[in-house]
């Protein structure tokens, strides 16, 4: 099949080449953006040591002050309690793993 010709295909092959240069552009261009949570939603420790997200959803965050789950909305902090035998053994989180 031959090419065409003509203004008509000249005026295609413009389209063509504004949307692929328009898109070029974009694609190359980020923006995120972060919302800072306060008051008693925000991280106990500003020093993360572990991150993890479980199969359900949940991010966890391994700080030098304890554990928190985030659930996108607030976070809930485990840690060592030294009267509580069903605590964390340790408030210093250094790594998450999840099992069966």
């Amino acid at each position: 099949m031959p090419l065409a010709r003509g203004p008509r295909a000249i005026g295609w092959w413009l389209v063509f080449l504004a949307t692929v240069l328009v898109t070029a552009g974009h694609a190359s261009e980020r923006r995120y953006y972060f919302d800072e949570i306060g008051g008693d939603r925000k991280l106990v420790s500003h020093d993360v040591t572990a991150l993890f997200q479980d199969r359900t959803g949940y991010l966890w965050l391994g700080t030098q002050s304890g554990l928190q789950r985030y659930d996108g909305y607030n976070y809930h902090l485990f840690r060592h309690v030294p009267d509580d035998p069903e605590s964390l053994p340790d408030s210093f989180i250094t790594a998450i793993a999840q099992d069966a």
